[in-house]
């Protein structure tokens, strides 16, 4: 954490370049010592409506809860992941945190 918290808040440097940094440093690890990336992760897609006002991302629908179950349930299956190697986006990246904080994994 010393070194993360080092390169995360250097001075003199821009936030975009922090972050890049930190990705940097990060991608020499080894899963699952470090979060997945892009290229060793499948990334789920749920589509919603981000509204402005509010500052945050539609709630997820039952429709899509079942279909995110069933398609995760099938992931465990065929790649015999198991809840531990599953992901919110905003807990492996800088995004909004309500992005798919209604979804259901399980």
């Amino acid at each position: 954490m010393k070194e993360i918290k080092a390169i995360l808040f250097k001075k003199g440097e821009t936030y975009a370049i922090r972050i890049k940094n930190l990705s940097r440093h990060e991608i020499a690890k080894a899963y699952p010592d470090r979060y997945p990336t892009n290229e060793d992760s499948v990334g789920i897609e749920i589509v919603g409506r981000f509204d402005a006002a509010s500052n945050a991302y539609e709630v997820v629908n039952k429709q899509q809860n079942d279909s995110l179950t069933w398609l995760i349930g099938a992931l465990q299956s065929k790649l015999s992941i198991t809840p531990d190697d599953i992901y919110r986006h905003p807990e492996v990246s800088y995004k909004q945190a309500s992005e798919a904080k209604t979804a259901q994994w399980q």
